[in-house]
């Protein structure tokens, strides 16, 4: 992440999988987190259930440690808390909308 005139700018190499309507946020750590989405919309759309971390030192993604309780696409938020979790809510899982929230705990 770079800074310039009080604003960041954070340049990101690619996810692990191609993901679309995923959510994304940037963790008290400077991780930045992304959650759901659809992975490979070019032939059939699989509804993730995992999440991705980026860590800016090593500039890779890679995958977040467990599963979430449902797969999550179109809908869901992600919002990262002042503790370093996240909070994980809502969303589409493939067949029914979400009345779903669960905390994220990065390692």
């Amino acid at each position: 992440m770079t800074r310039e005139a009080g604003r960041s700018v954070v340049r990101f190499s690619i996810f692990a999988v191609d993901l679309a309507l995923h959510c994304i946020a940037l963790l008290s750590d400077g991780r930045v987190l992304a959650s759901g989405g659809f992975e490979n919309c070019y032939h059939s759309c699989v509804i993730q259930d995992t999440a991705e971390l980026y860590d800016e030192r090593t500039g890779q993604w890679d995958w977040a440690p467990g599963t979430m309780a449902a797969p999550r696409s179109a809908g869901h938020i992600l919002v990262a808390l002042p503790d370093g979790t996240a909070l994980v809510a809502g969303g589409y899982s493939g067949s029914q909308y979400l009345a779903l929230a669960e905390i994220f705990c990065p390692p």
